[in-house]
């Protein structure tokens, strides 16, 4: 009786202590593997901080600004100069047309419809020599104002006469005005007339001598 008493004592005791060194095992198995998820865990968030630690970091409102802007005010700044240059160009073309036209053209004439007869001697830039034999000689400037056939031409000077003729001009090109101190007829006897020239005479002195104007532009 003894001998199976202490059998199953030894039995018992040898269960329990085969649950001690299971149960010890098992938990740190447990340990073991509580350990080893740390460190993976540890690790993974190791490797993953760097990414998560990336910021975005936004241009710099100066730099936005100046790229924005930079090509717009250059094609604002090119737009301006060509249509400066453009505006130049016009304005040139339109003088330098202006400025040929008045110089022969019967347009000085106000107030006149009608088309220049003989020749288009209208005009303000007329300049020239102004003889009278009483006188001497006189360069002068002159104005010829032509509408149709009527002529007037007026001279700036100190002499007496010789200032302002009032006559007409045939189809040939020839002239005879009327001095309208003197009331002497002055012609065109040695030439006709041209958009570039004017020459009237009178003679004077018996017909010995000649009084003239020469005009030219």
């Amino acid at each position: 009786m003894n001998n199976y008493f202490r059998g199953g004592m030894w039995g018992v005791g040898f269960l329990v202590a085969v649950q001690l060194i299971l149960g010890t095992g098992i938990r740190t198995a447990s340990a073991v593997e509580v350990l080893n998820d740390s460190k993976k865990h540890s690790a993974t968030t190791d490797i993953e901080a760097p990414q998560e630690d990336k910021t975005f970091k936004p241009s710099s409102p100066k730099e936005t600004s100046s790229t924005t802007t930079s090509t717009p005010n250059k094609a604002l700044i090119i737009g301006g100069a060509v249509a400066l240059g453009i505006g130049a160009i016009a304005i040139a073309g339109g003088g330098g047309g202006g400025g040929s036209d008045s110089s022969i053209s019967s347009s000085s004439t106000v107030g006149c419809e009608l088309d220049p007869v003989g020749a288009d001697i209208a005009g303000t830039d007329w300049q020239g020599k102004l003889r009278l034999l009483q006188y001497g000689s006189q360069m002068v400037v002159a104005t010829i104002e032509q509408c149709g056939r009527d002529i007037t031409i007026r001279t700036v000077t100190a002499f007496p006469y010789g200032k302002v003729f009032v006559g007409s001009i045939n189809g040939s090109g020839h002239l005879d005005v009327t001095d309208q101190n003197t009331f002497q007829i002055w012609t065109t006897f040695k030439g006709r007339v041209s958009s570039k020239q004017v020459r009237i005479y009178d003679y004077v002195n018996g017909g010995k001598d000649l009084d003239y104007l020469e005009l030219s532009r």
